[in-house]
């Protein structure tokens, strides 16, 4: 009868992962990306560039970067096209996926 009512949709993460609310930034990203990390004390962080394809074409390794740092990747080299940030930390582990223009 088209008379109900809905409640508001609320999302809610938890996550006990050090590599929780990272942000890259700009995305997308013509030459420098970068990667605001959160609040979090990182002894070693690795970030590892993967094409769709799950070809690797970059690793670095980031030791003890500062809580709320921004880290920076040159990619100018890379093609146009989507990519895929993999992220670890010990056992923790994030992939976000990013355009190059």
């Amino acid at each position: 009868d088209n008379r109900g009512t809905f409640s508001p949709v609320r999302s809610a993460i938890i996550s006990d992962s050090k590599l929780a609310n990272i942000t890259l930034a700009p995305n997308p990203v013509a030459d420098k990306l970068f990667i605001l990390l959160n609040q979090n004390k990182i002894n070693l962080l690795i970030a590892e560039v993967f094409d769709v394809s799950g070809k690797l074409l970059m690793q670095r390794r980031f030791i003890n970067p500062m809580p709320s740092s921004v880290l920076e990747l040159n990619i100018p080299e890379f093609s146009s096209g989507v990519y895929l940030l993999k992220l670890i930390s010990g056992e923790d582990k994030e992939t976000i996926r990013f355009i190059k223009q």
